[in-house]
């Protein structure tokens, strides 16, 4: 008989005392064998309401993990062959034990399409990883999910980490640091696979070590690259799909009918091109200014009739179609943008819409390649 572990709710576990914000959960009252105390509690060393959930949100992922191992293992589950034996920690398993694993804890009472999209819906890898070698923390960008569509990949709930996310790692062990996730449930073909910029940056009169980075869905982030921490987030290209983000959640503030319905069509920008794509940005670190290739154009978004899974065949759920309504739409433009101000410096228009990579010298030229030449 299969139990439910674990619950998809995201409570975030932190109350102030004083000033400082605390951690605190309960233990499951079927573990509490293996502590002390039926209540776990532990300052988390900071008065900003956004970085204790941050911080609350990984160490609930924490203790979601360390319990499911606890369960596994002394309830002889067939996946507790895949706890790591201390005296043979270099024995890692593979993917298809982790799949069988997660098909175990989270299938129960699913229905067949659950387990069709598990084997398929993963977030690649394909372009943006940049390491910090002082900190020595990996960043890695990881692309949306297939099926495009929310209400078919995972029936419409959850945020499906790590989709559409900057996950940090240990370069030196691999375990997970930190993440963010741009868009929770992406549902438009965004992802966070463009290239990431390192650099200190002065942030509300403070020295920051941040990550920056021009993703597809028209925002330019800013975060904090030791803790995650998101510092800001604006508008740097036509983005109809969200009004802002949240500072204090870290989430974004979607627009009315972007998540579209079977019948409804609903116009979107950036298109499924995204307003970066994979051509490189650059940051000149004595202007402190980013300049970025960028695509205009919005599409429409609906639903096909009828939806089908093909294997080993990709199939998105939605169709998309390009739009020529704004002047711009199907251009390209060069932007310099100013990260601590979170502004345009200046901007040019009517470019070719598949535009080139731009390079920053410390001669204060900036470079961008086109099919034809170089410009600065």
């Amino acid at each position: 008989m299969h139990k439910q572990w674990h619950q998809n709710t995201h409570p975030t576990f932190t109350y102030r005392k004083g000033h400082i914000f605390y951690f605190r959960r309960k233990i499951p009252s079927d573990l509490r064998c293996h502590y002390k105390r039926p209540v776990f509690v532990k300052s988390l060393r900071t008065t900003s309401r956004s970085s204790a959930q941050k911080a609350a949100m990984i160490l609930a992922a924490r203790l979601d993990e360390q319990w499911l191992m606890l369960r596994i293992k002394h309830n002889q589950s067939p996946a507790s062959q895949l706890l790591v034996d201390p005296e043979h920690k270099s024995e890692m398993p593979l993917i298809s034990e982790i799949l069988e694993c997660y098909l175990e804890t989270k299938g129960c009472g699913k229905a067949k399409l659950f387990f069709v999209h598990a084997k398929r819906n993963v977030g690649y890898v394909i372009s943006a990883l940049t390491y910090d070698p002082d900190l020595e923390l990996l960043y890695v960008g990881v692309d949306n999910g297939d099926p495009w569509d929310r209400d078919v990949r995972s029936e419409g709930v959850g945020d499906n980490l790590f989709l559409a996310s900057i996950v940090a790692l240990n370069a030196n062990t691999g375990d997970y640091v930190w993440h963010y996730q741009l868009n929770p449930g992406e549902q438009w073909d965004y992802k966070a696979t463009m290239d990431m910029v390192l650099a200190d940056a002065t942030i509300d009169d403070a020295p920051r070590k941040v990550l920056m980075q021009a993703p597809t869905n028209g925002f330019f982030y800013v975060l904090d690259r030791i803790t995650g921490e998101l510092l800001s987030a604006e508008k740097y290209a036509k983005a109809t799909w969200a009004e802002q983000i949240d500072l204090e959640t870290g989430r974004p503030v979607e627009m009315p009918g972007v998540r579209v319905k079977p019948g409804e069509k609903k116009l979107i920008y950036p298109s499924t091109y995204g307003a970066h794509n994979w051509q490189p940005m650059s940051y000149n670190p004595d202007l402190r200014l980013v300049y970025i290739p960028t695509i205009h154009q919005g599409a429409y978004h609906s639903k096909p009739p009828s939806y089908q899974t093909r294997d080993n065949f990709f199939t998105i759920g939605i169709v998309t179609e390009l739009a020529k309504i704004d002047p711009l739409d199907g251009t390209g433009g060069l932007l310099a943008w100013d990260p601590e101000a979170q502004q345009p410096r200046w901007r040019i228009d009517n470019l070719p819409i598949w535009n080139g990579g731009t390079l920053s010298t410390a001669g204060l030229a900036m470079y961008r390649h086109s099919r034809s030449r170089l410009s600065f």
